[in-house]
């Protein structure tokens, strides 16, 4: 497939380059080699000659350049449906349009009637008159709470560093009796 994507581009491009020499050099405008269509999803097919017709090769015009048309039945915006094959056109037929009925469709009223609209309404604003009682009871909460953090900041910078004993510290009164009572017990083993 891909050699055959090759050659429609080369080809192209080879009619193309002919027809720019031809313009050129000749005194009168050449038409333009190849015609276009546009499908319904927006893709742009190429094809030689003026006129689409079965047996002629269709391309697509693409970002990757030109490609032979995938297999299928494409619809142009004129209405034309286009069966391919292997890029060659099978078959040209024109779209029967189907006839669309136009069907009534009853709406439902969603609110029975003003009234219930009103209290809606009425109950949606007592809503928001709560929520905002509650923002505001927020907000002199995080207050009262930013308040405290203030006063223990206080109390830990005027509040001196508790001194500390090491471990096992003793008093000297206390230290003479152990080593008095350690001294007996010594004594007793002997």
């Amino acid at each position: 497939m891909e050699f055959k994507s090759e050659l429609a581009e080369m080809k192209l491009s080879l009619a193309a380059f002919m027809a720019e020499v031809k313009q050129r050099f000749s005194e009168e405008p050449v038409p333009a080699a190849f015609g276009e269509l546009t499908l319904v999803d927006g893709t742009i097919v190429v094809f030689e000659g003026e006129e689409l017709a079965a047996g002629m090769l269709l391309n697509v015009k693409g970002e990757e350049g030109i490609v032979p048309a995938p297999d299928g039945v494409h619809e142009t915006t004129t209405g034309l449906l286009v069966t391919t094959k292997d890029g060659v056109v099978e078959m040209i037929e024109t779209k029967e349009e189907t006839a669309v009925e136009e069907v009534e469709v009853e709406v439902e009223n969603q609110f029975a009637s003003l009234e219930q609209f009103d209290a809606l309404r009425a109950a949606n604003e007592e809503l928001a008159a709560k929520i905002a009682t509650l923002e505001t009871a927020l907000v002199n909460i995080l207050g009262k709470v930013e308040e405290t953090f203030s006063v223990f900041e206080k109390f830990a910078a005027t509040t001196p560093e508790p001194t500390k004993k090491p471990f096992g510290s003793v008093k000297p009164e206390k230290e003479e009796n152990f080593f008095g009572f350690v001294s007996a017990i010594k004594s007793i083993k002997k």
